[in-house]
């Protein structure tokens, strides 16, 4: 019989049935999930994960480099893991800073600063978020070149570039990054968050959040290309559930040891935007009862509005069907809250353009309330239910128009 030396911590025994996904994970994870898995607490402490994104660069928000406005959704993280705590909803929250590749443990009664857990994965580099101009990934362009709206994110295009242009800021091509089979970069995935997940404690994991952008396709964490392994789409997507590199988390039985992990009043949210314009023309069609006139760029959803006249709202509810989260819903077995099709999300704390007057707590975003409280009605007469408690209903009274709503965010149930 073992005897533990005094003051040691006692790792606690996996259980067998996560211990076989944990087998099936990449060494370096299953590393960062051994630490995961030896909180200083009962091992089926109430848990939360937050995935703080990134801010992107984007042309638009003039935020061309990441590193220089880092904290926008790592605050808003932590915004939410100070009401966790303060409001006892949870004993343990670990944040996933993709921005520099850490993996942050707080608990109740511990470290106000929480604990950095090892191993870490590589931070993002500036340098590698490039624009495509003309099958050229360009790191910087010059003032005559047609500019996109936002840089990807191409993981080790750094590496590449030293090999073939001695220089990690030159300039590569596409076709030349597609053919790589990958460097050393060991930057922050998404497939961390589902592992992770899927290797709590039985019922323990009571919240999970993504905090940042989002479109349909699901939340856009570090904004890479769609395409190749998930070492290279850090983001998630609507397939990451049928990905076969993801079938030791969601293939098979595996699934059921996935949604073993959550506790029964478990939800997750997929924080920011799903603002596509074409479940806006739908919603406008049906209010019109009839053809809607559209702007020369909105011309390519004549023939889809004309095939959906009088069926709108049917077409709207097979929107919702396939958004991610509707997707994560069906994978966890629990509720998703997230913004229903054609809305868009404004940050909290500091200057957007709501004017509902509508306060939450903790700040970190809401859909913009005053822009589409029209849609949102539309959406809640169709019987569309949206959370209005806890964290997400408004601190202060607002107008008529915004009651039941909360922060604007549908619930996707699985």
């Amino acid at each position: 019989m073992r005897i533990n030396q005094p003051n040691q911590p006692v790792k606690p025994m996996i259980e067998p049935a996560r211990q076989g996904v944990i087998s099936a994970i990449q060494p370096i994870t299953r590393q960062t999930i051994e630490q995961i898995e030896q909180p200083s607490i009962v091992a089926n402490a109430r848990t939360v994960l937050l995935v703080a994104q990134v801010n992107y660069p984007r042309k638009s928000q003039a935020n061309e480099d990441p590193q220089k406005n880092p904290a926008t959704y790592l605050k808003m993280a932590k915004n939410y893991k100070d009401y966790l705590l303060q409001q006892g909803k949870a004993e343990r929250i670990v944040i996933f800073d993709f921005l520099k590749g850490t993996f942050t443990e707080f608990k109740k009664g511990g470290a106000k600063d929480g604990q950095t857990l090892q191993p870490k994965r590589d931070a993002l580099l500036a340098k590698n978020y490039r624009y495509n101009i003309n099958g050229i990934l360009k790191l910087k362009v010059s003032p005559a070149e047609k500019l996109v709206n936002s840089r990807l994110y191409y993981s080790g295009a750094h590496e590449l570039a030293k090999q073939l242009t001695s220089s990690e800021d030159g300039d590569i091509s596409k076709a030349d990054y597609d053919k790589w089979p990958g460097g050393k970069e060991n930057s922050m995935s998404v497939s961390d968050l589902y592992e992770i997940a899927a290797t709590q404690p039985a019922a323990s994991l009571c919240e999970v959040h993504f905090i940042g952008h989002a479109i349909a396709d699901g939340p856009v964490i570090v904004n890479t290309p769609n395409y190749k392994r998930k070492q290279f789409d850090k983001d998630a997507r609507r397939d990451d559930f049928t990905d076969s590199e993801l079938v030791h988390v969601f293939g098979g039985q595996n699934l059921a040891k996935f949604q073993a992990a959550f506790t029964n009043d478990a939800f997750l949210v997929v924080w920011g935007c799903e603002a596509s314009r074409y479940p806006q023309l739908l919603i406008l069609q049906a209010k019109a009862k009839g053809k809607v006139s559209l702007t020369k760029k909105e011309e390519q959803y004549r023939a889809k509005l004309d095939a959906a006249l009088g069926k709108e709202r049917e077409e709207l509810r097979a929107l919702m069907s396939n958004l991610y989260a509707m997707h994560l819903a069906r994978a966890a077995g629990k509720p998703v809250y997230a913004a229903p099709p054609g809305t868009g999300s404004v940050h909290e704390g500091e200057k957007n353009t709501d004017t509902s007057g509508a306060v939450f707590n903790p700040v970190v975003m809401h859909v913009e309330l005053s822009q589409h409280k029209g849609q949102l009605r539309f959406y809640k007469e169709m019987g569309v239910d949206f959370i209005d408690k806890g964290a997400f209903k408004p601190t202060n009274s607002v107008a008529v128009d915004y009651q039941g709503l909360g922060r604007g965010y549908a619930i996707y149930k699985p």
